[in-house]
């Protein structure tokens, strides 16, 4: 008899309690389908009937008939016969049970009874349970199929659900994708085996490379137990990707009533998952796609080499990259020289070849193994640690040779084992055998690039590793250079706008910088003067509310040994109010963009902002704070005053008209507090470009043969 963990999914006995002769039914479907497994070890059936015969299984009438010592009982019995059979069960040394059956702590008070008991049972005999209100499980090790899904995808993914219907799609999905699952286990209630113990055997199992979890909570006082096997398995190289439900008040309700788990705030899981490297997916879907990565090598590192058969997909794939902070970057001069040789005259060129589009008379579409033979230099190059496929490889049926040819080549250079290699195409492995021979060889091919990027970004959480964030972009050769006005042209310009300010004086002379706010009135506000310095109040640059000409000196000849070289400017201290954010530029394609939204420190922080295109109307502008999630502060929430929002609207229309007017200005307001009855900016910022023309924006040039 196996101890513990192996007996439950590595058995060398199993016996179905419930077991039947009906095909139709779970007794029977079990047996079938672990037979179909090809289980090596001893299959019993317990049936009260004599007349239950099932080929190659010895059927018993009662457990007391079975020998002693067998690995694993399998109780297909309603909750009212589980006690009783589970009694029978352990007094024939059966150690290891799975309960499948509902009915217990997750339905009504005499069910939690039953459940107590249950739990008491186990505890006394010092067996494993496995539920119960749960599906069962699979092994592809074990050679067990003890689940209501077949046929069972073999694999190195374990999974652990919660959840049957989770689990049927994981094994779905699975085969579509060409996966598959070490072992499959239904955790149920958790009333004895819990996620963290089934994780923590995972975590060491020489036949498991990943891990897969739908959770919708834990067992009160298991969420320490639950980190340390997270711990384990990042320390032993496996990635896990987890479902975590309930995360609305309505969805934390159904997972109680589900299995009776306790479920926690959704910030502190998060926090939890991200402390120990657990990517998170929204469902079985998004969790196949980042654990479709685990048959490729482990990437040295995220940089990015793309290949397409079209612009679009090149332009497509670029700005993916860019949403999830992954760099593509230019290939080097000798590699550029070794793709030109197989790279038609006509494709286009994108800047360092990366990506590398493949269009144009002579690319894919004509040739389909063009893609492998630049793909080979590529990966071996060095330059890049993942090649994604981009387009519509795959598709040109009136080239199945050799796009079968093409894809063989591919997979030769996979199996290499030098670099990571991902595909995307619009077809399925069904519908096309290139693409079949490329996920059959652990290449995995997604619908689209956002399915794409965002699997391999998650991939790498993961896999602990952070990306390697694309620089920000070099100014371009011939678009206008910009220049940051001052504060003085800058304040000039927006009181000729129609825009009200604030008295202010610049200078460098302390003196008069005091006689300034003498006339200004006080108490006044001290602010540091610096093109270079962006954000004065992280490098302590505003001294509000000085009262006098002392405290004025000793603030700004502090501000000014802080920051040498740079200006002072003085202006009135403005009372605290709610600070709003006002932005406007000029658009080559739609003209002026406003945009509206929470200022001061927050304004970057935690982004709460509304966009206007072009010219808008009160209603239009009203319409678009009410967007603001922090919209209940402007209009009164919990019986406040509202604030004046009338007079936001006049500069925001006056900042609209001067920008529609003089396209090659940038302005941005920041803060503009708002009070009952009136606003006051208190910082503003002009940039200038040289020339007002409109510019093009860089990108691949597409060839318009398949877009």
């Amino acid at each position: 008899m196996k101890p513990g963990m192996e007996a439950l999914l590595t058995p060398g006995s199993v016996v179905v309690v419930g077991a039947s002769r009906d095909p139709r039914k779970w007794g029977n479907r079990l047996i079938r389908e672990t037979q179909q497994m090809g289980f090596e070890g001893e299959l019993f059936g317990v049936n009260p009937s004599p007349d239950c015969i099932i080929d190659g299984v010895e059927v018993v009438t009662g457990i007391d008939r079975l020998r002693d010592g067998i690995d694993l009982a399998f109780l297909a019995l309603p909750s009212s016969k589980v006690l009783d059979a589970a009694t029978q069960c352990m007094r024939r040394g059966i150690q290891t049970l799975i309960v499948p059956s509902s009915g217990f702590g997750e339905s009504t008070s005499e069910g939690a009874a039953l459940e107590g008991q249950l739990l008491t049972l186990t505890q006394q005999h010092h067996a494993r349970l496995l539920g119960p209100n749960c599906f069962g499980l699979a092994s592809h090790v074990g050679k067990i199929n003890l689940t209501p899904f077949a046929p069972f995808p073999s694999g190195r993914i374990g999974l652990v659900s919660q959840s049957g219907n989770v689990a049927a799609e994981a094994f779905i999905g699975a085969r579509r994708r060409g996966l598959g699952f070490s072992h499959c286990v239904g955790i149920g209630n958790q009333l004895d085996l819990s996620i963290p113990e089934i994780v923590n055997w995972l975590a060491e199992d020489e036949n498991t490379d990943a891990i897969g979890l739908y959770i919708e909570g834990l067992p009160a006082s298991a969420g320490e137990v639950f980190v340390h096997a997270l711990q384990r398995c990042r320390a032993s190289g496996k990635p896990v990707v987890a479902i975590k439900s309930g995360t609305s008040s309505a969805g934390a309700r159904v997972a109680g009533s589900h299995t009776r788990s306790l479920s926690s705030d959704d910030a502190v899981w998060a926090e939890v998952l991200a402390s120990c490297d657990v990517s998170r997916a929204a469902d079985a879907e998004e969790l196949l796609d980042i654990l479709s990565f685990t048959r490729q090598p482990r990437p040295s590192g995220l940089r990015i080499g793309v290949l397409t058969d079209g612009g679009g997909d090149s332009i497509l794939s670029l700005d993916e990259l860019s949403r999830h902070g992954l760099a593509a970057p230019a290939f080097s001069p000798d590699l550029q020289v070794e793709l030109g040789r197989f790279v038609p005259d006509d494709a286009p060129r994108s800047p360092g070849m990366n990506p590398l589009t493949l269009d144009t008379a002579g690319g894919v579409e004509d040739d389909p193994q063009i893609l492998s033979r630049c793909l080979a230099p590529v990966a071996e190059s060095g330059e890049v640690d993942v090649i994604v496929i981009g387009g519509l490889f795959g598709t040109y049926s009136a080239r199945r040779d050799e796009e079968n040819s093409a894809a063989q080549a591919i997979t030769q250079i996979a199996e290499q084992g030098n670099i990571v290699i991902a595909a995307q195409s619009p077809l399925t492995r069904e519908e096309s055998e290139p693409l079949r021979i490329l996920q059959d060889s652990g290449i995995p091919v997604f619908r689209t690039v956002r399915q794409l990027f965002s699997s391999l970004r998650r991939y790498a959480t993961a896999r602990g590793m952070t990306p390697a964030v694309a620089s920000e972009p070099q100014a371009k050769s011939g678009s206008p250079a910009e220049t940051m006005l001052s504060p003085e042209a800058a304040w000039d310009l927006l009181t000729s706008a129609g825009i009200a300010l604030p008295q202010q004086y610049l200078g460098d002379d302390i003196e008069l910088i005091c006689d300034a706010a003498t006339r200004i009135g006080f108490p006044v506000c001290l602010k540091v003067s610096n093109p270079l310095i962006v954000h004065k109040s992280d490098v302590g640059g505003v001294r509000p509310h000085l009262m006098d000409r002392h405290q004025l000196r000793a603030a700004a000849a502090d501000i000014l040994s802080s920051s040498p070289g740079s200006r002072l400017l003085v202006m009135p201290h403005l009372p605290s109010g709610f600070e709003i954010m006002l932005g406007v530029r000029s658009d080559p394609l739609f003209g002026s963009v406003l945009v509206v939204g929470r200022g001061g420190v927050s304004a970057e922080i935690d982004a709460d902002i509304a966009v206007l295109v072009g010219t808008f109307t009160e209603s239009g502008f009203t319409e678009h704070l009410h967007q603001l999630r922090c919209a209940p502060l402007l209009y009164g929430a919990r019986n406040q005053k509202p604030l004046a929002t009338e007079p936001l609207l006049a500069i925001a229309t006056a900042l609209q008209q001067f920008v529609s007017a003089h396209p090659g200005y940038e302005i941005d307001l920041n803060p503009v507090f708002l009070y009952e009855r009136s606003v006051e900016v208190a910082d503003a910022r002009v940039m200038v470009r040289a020339t007002s023309h409109q510019q093009r924006g860089d990108r691949v040039a597409p060839s318009h043969r398949k877009e």
